[in-house]
């Protein structure tokens, strides 16, 4: 998450973006740095550098999106292979599945267009994950409390994982009326930032992301996924 507290804001005299740390985790390991996160505590100083364009909606609430030079830098296609699923066919994720893609590499955009059968389904997306991994890290898009909405978790997956990591989640946006979620992840070495439609943004630092495979996961109930590409530079 970027530290709000000490997040800074300019103009260009058209846009406005807003810019901050994405704090460094401590910890011996890969997997203890990742959830070395928490609701009680503060984070550490400095990290890693974000920026966000504002986004100002009809009602006058604020949400963050790309920022459009800094997204032209990804513009090397990366071949893309399934390495494993289940409960996939041809885009399609039903039930408990996901699909399981190749490595990535140092710096990714990953973009895709994810469509939900219903307005209850959950979904996610998995990084540092194996066709073994006990433990892995997901960005889980969770139907929150009434009128529909959603917020991403960030958890710690797997049969050894902890789950839900608290103090490290984003904030709350409203599920798309027509249930389609266009996604656009970047990821530099550690740093990942996810925007949904354009409009909703959330930042995390996920250690050992680079040269392990990532997922894209359903939780229950039927959603397709179409448009899917991966760029580096």
């Amino acid at each position: 998450m970027i530290d709000a507290k000490r997040g800074k804001s300019a103009s260009n005299g058209t846009d406005r973006y807003i810019w901050g740390w994405t704090p460094f985790r401590t910890g011996t390991t890969i997997h203890d740095k990742n959830i070395a996160v928490g609701a009680e505590g503060e984070p550490n100083w400095s990290g890693a550098l974000v920026c966000h364009k504002l986004v100002q909606h009809a009602d006058g609430t604020l949400s963050v999106g790309e920022v459009p030079a800094m997204a032209a830098k990804y513009d090397q296609p990366v071949e893309l292979k399934v390495m494993a699923s289940e409960n996939y066919t041809s885009g399609a994720l039903n039930g408990e599945g996901y699909v399981l893609y190749n490595r990535l590499g140092q710096h990714n955009h990953i973009s895709f267009t994810l469509t939900t059968a219903g307005e209850g389904d959950k979904w996610g997306v998995s990084f540092v994950r194996g066709t073994d991994a006990t433990k892995y890290y997901s960005l889980v898009v969770n139907p929150e409390w009434e009128n529909g909405r959603r917020k991403v978790n960030f958890e710690q997956e797997g049969s050894e994982g902890k789950g839900f990591i608290a103090g490290a989640d984003g904030y709350i946006f409203p599920r798309p009326a027509d249930n389609s979620y266009k996604v656009d992840i970047y990821t530099d070495n550690s740093v990942v930032v996810m925007y949904i439609n354009g409009e909703y943004g959330t930042t995390q630092r996920i250690y050992g992301l680079p040269m392990n495979c990532w997922s894209i996961n359903s939780y229950g109930g039927n959603v397709t996924i179409s448009d899917l590409q991966v760029t580096g530079y």
